[in-house]
Parts: C-alpha cells; structure tokens; sequence
C-alpha cells in the first residue's frame, strides 16, 4: 500500500503550516508564529521540509525545492546578525519562497512517497551501487539506496558519494555542485535527522537526465543552443580536469591543507593574476600548478577567492541571480574545512570552479576596473559616518529595474553610478572601518528582496564568510562585492514580500 511522507506530528503540524497556508496570508502568519514565540529555526527546518515534500523539480533548476533549500543556511545565519524584529525578515522570505513553491502550479503540490530503504553496505561495492543507480538514471531506486547509506554511513561519506557525481556535473549547471553543497550545510544548521527528506529531491535531480535544453530558457534571448553545446562541451572535456590532479601530482601527498603567514605574497600574486584574467580556461591549471608547486589547498582556496571578488567588481551584469563567483568558492571553502571528504574530492572541487555555466556566461561582463585609483580614492569622505551615509545614499540612488521588463535578466546592465559605490566601499575597506558595522547594514537591505529566490541571501552571508576568512589586504573586496550587490538588490523590483512584512514590522 503505496504512503507519504510523514513526520512526527508537532513537526508535522509545522510542515503543513508552510504547505496549507494561503499565499495571500503567509507573511502575516509566520510573523505572528515568530512574534509569540516560535522557533526561527523550526519554521526554517518546516519550510525544508515543505518545499521538499510537496513540490517537484522543473526542468531548469528554478523551482521546487533548489533555491529554497541552499538559501537555507544563508538566512539562517543571516538572521542571527540582524537585531530587533527585522531578524525575522529572512525567515519569513524563506517560509515564503518555500509556501510560493508549493502552491504554483509548475511545480506543487506534489507528495514525496514514503519508500522502504535499499541496504547500502559500508564498502566499495555498495558504495558503487548506490553511485550506479544515479549515473543509469533510475531516481527511484537512487533515493531508496540514499536513505540505506543514511543508515550505513556517515553525513561526510554520504556527501563525499554524491559530489563524485555533482562535481564534473558543475559544468553543466553549477546548481549539481551547489545544490548538494547547501542542502548538507543546510542540514548542518537544521540537523542530519532530516537528511532522508531534504537530500531525496538532490538525489533525484542528481539522477535525472543532465539538460540537454530546457523549456525554462528557451524563451531567453541567450544564444540557447550554443549555450547548452557549450555547457556540454566542457562536461565532456571534464577529464582534462581531473587530469591536472595526476599531471601536477597533488595526490603524491605533498600538498599541504592549511595555510599560513609565509603564503600571503603567493596568494596575492596568484589571486591578482586570476582576477585579472578576460576568459576563463586557464584557471585549472593556473590552480594546479600553484598547488603543485608548494601552495597549500587552503592558501590556494583564498587565492581564488580574492579572485572572485576581482571578478565579481569587474562585471557590469545587473542580473541579481548572478551570485555565482562568492556562493561557488564559499561552497568549495566549506569543503576544505569538512572532515570526512576526501582530498581529492576537496581540490577537483576547487579546480572545477570556473568551469560551471553561471561562471562562465560573466566573461562578457568583464568591463570595468576592480578598483578605483588612488587619485579617485583621495577625493572620497574619510570619516566612518561620513562613507557610511554617502555608501547608503548612493546606494538608495541607483536607478530602478523591474524584473518584469526583462526577458533575461543578462539583459540588464548596472549604470556606471555603480562604481561610485564600489570606490566608497573600496575607501571604507582601506581605511580600515568597522566591517561588522557594514556587514550588518548590507544585511538589512538584503532584506527587501524577494526577486531572486535567496541569491541576494546567499552572496551576502558568502562574501561576509569569505571577508572574515580572507586576511588583509586582500579582503576588502568581499565588502566591496557585498556593497555592489546590496546596490543591485535594492534596485530591484517588485518587493512583494518585503512591502507586505516591512508595515506589519513596524506595528509593534
């Protein structure tokens, strides 16, 4: 007899507050649960739940539960920054978003069937049968063998399984790296006692067909069937990858995991040549060979990381969804950190990071200089509350885009007033003004958006981790990055969610 999911009945009754609540009500509700009391983290762990259970994944990864999923520990962690009752915000855009999901038709609701799990032995042959049925596309004996390797084996080597195919699948679609990545940190924040529900739909997607076109992009006016070739065509090419690791014998056990002071100037100069760079393609091996000639993982990790924040400054693209420079190489950071994932599979992670299509497709957006001049830099404020108010101002003041005029949000560009902004949070940054202080501000406007399905959510908490964990004076690019995008985020429209929460906060 064929059944559904079900939990114990007080998480129960929470999970289906996020699935049967009108939409037109859902803000209102979650504040008021919040308000008397309520768990942030229980409603965030009842709309995992939901959007897990009762909604499907659609073609592209826009919908059901991916988005919902990885903004998880983003506003969970975000939320805890923030102070009064705005620190509700997030968790009410994340109910929200996961509410919205199962209630449009595209995509809920639907119900996740309870399944008897598939015994996965703790050795290489069952390790292999269980990786077999996601390669020969069979998502339904995928996810009973998940939920036997969730009996059998550790979070870490259940992880370490489902990257082996996530990872040469980044060049694809990078959301096969990033969705399996979050929903575990995800499940670092909510609990490993979920994992049977929320990681069910990562399996299925893992073990779905990779796209070869998708209905979600073909109206878009990117070239699409160069798109996907190319897509397809580093997949293929995958191996010239992994070869690096062999090529360069970073398995040879040299390499290095964590980094120290004596790394700074090599990670300087390798960040900077990265950064630097108009096209892509060289980055592996750039990667490879600075670890193969005594750079250690982590030193190489940050290395790239203040390369994404080059980058991210360089681009000019004012489409919200493009995040992938920060959540990528925070992904692949959080690896390295991770017991119980192997070596190999932590540096072809960070080989891999510029091979994802959301990477790649900003190469044309590379436009602009990282940096202003010094000359540029004298004529700016000086003072902490002086940069604060004319960063907040020119913000405030960038011109409007609504989504709905925008076919592919690639279209939209950022107006050079950006750059403003950038130089004043550049000054900021090297004078040596409260990051926190900053960090926080950005949080609060992170809040308004409910456009971009937690993206605005997830660059902000990854450029405040990889701020705290890259050292100076590298890192002032992360909280240039994070100005930027708050600036693009405000600009933004519509804030549904936020209109409706943002007069119900203030009537306290």
């Amino acid at each position: 007899m064929r059944s559904v999911v079900e939990f114990a009945p007080d998480i129960e009754a929470d999970v289906r507050f996020v699935e049967d609540t009108a939409p037109a009500v859902i803000v209102a509700a979650t504040l008021k649960r919040l308000r008397d009391g309520a768990d942030p983290k229980r409603l965030l762990t009842a709309a995992a739940l939901a959007v897990s259970r009762s909604t499907e994944l659609p073609p592209d990864h826009h919908g059901g539960p991916v988005h919902p999923v990885c903004g998880l520990h983003p506003v969970n962690a975000l939320s805890r920054r923030l102070a009064g009752t705005l620190r509700f915000a997030p968790v009410v855009q994340s109910v929200a978003l996961a509410n919205k999901h199962v209630h449009t038709d595209e995509m809920g609701p639907v119900a996740m069937p309870a399944l008897a799990p598939l015994a996965v032995a703790p050795t290489e042959a069952g390790k292999a049968a269980f990786l077999g049925a996601i390669n020969r596309r069979y998502p339904v004996m995928a996810e009973r063998l998940l939920l036997g390797a969730l009996e059998s084996l550790p979070p870490s080597e259940v992880l370490e399984l489902l990257l082996r195919i996530a990872i040469p699948r980044n060049a694809l679609d990078d959301h096969y790296f990033l969705y399996t990545v979050f929903a575990a940190r995800a499940l670092d924040a909510l609990g490993w006692e979920h994992a049977g529900v929320v990681l069910r739909p990562c399996v299925r997607f893992l073990a779905g067909n990779p796209m070869l076109d998708s209905p979600g992009y073909a109206s878009l006016t990117v070239d699409f069937d160069r798109y996907y070739a190319g897509n397809h065509k580093a997949y293929r090419a995958f191996g010239k990858v992994e070869a690096l690791i062999e090529g360069h014998k970073l398995m040879d056990g040299r390499l290095l995991v964590s980094s120290g002071k004596d790394e700074s100037k090599a990670i300087a100069k390798l960040g900077e040549r990265i950064g630097n760079l108009a096209a892509y393609g060289a980055i592996p091996a750039l990667l490879a060979k600075a670890m193969g000639g005594g750079l250690s993982l982590a030193g190489t990790a940050e290395a790239l990381s203040y390369a994404a924040g080059l980058l991210s400054l360089r681009s000019n693209s004012g489409n919200l969804f493009n995040t992938h420079f920060h959540s990528g190489i925070n992904a692949r950071r959080y690896l390295i950190g991770r017991d119980g994932v192997s070596l190999r599979t932590k540096v072809l992670a960070l080989l891999s990071w510029p091979v994802g299509p959301e990477v790649r497709l900003m190469e044309g957006t590379m436009t602009w200089p990282a940096a202003a001049t010094p000359e540029e830099l004298s004529r700016l404020p000086s003072g902490a509350a002086e940069l604060t108010a004319a960063i907040e101002g020119a913000l405030r003041g960038l011109a409007v885009f609504n989504y709905a005029d925008y076919a592919d949000p690639n279209d939209a560009k950022l107006p050079e007033a950006t750059r403003h902004l950038m130089a004043l949070a550049q000054r900021y940054a090297a004078l040596g003004h409260d990051g926190e202080a900053m960090f926080d501000r950005l949080a609060a406007i992170t809040c308004t958006d409910d456009a971009s399905e937690m993206h605005a959510y997830k660059l902000q908490q990854a450029a405040y981790e990889e701020w705290r964990a890259t050292r100076e004076p590298l890192r002032w690019v992360h909280l240039a990055s994070a100005v930027k995008h708050a600036g693009n985020c405000y600009c933004w429209r519509p804030h549904t969610v936020f209109g409706e929460l943002e007069p119900l906060l203030r009537a306290s």
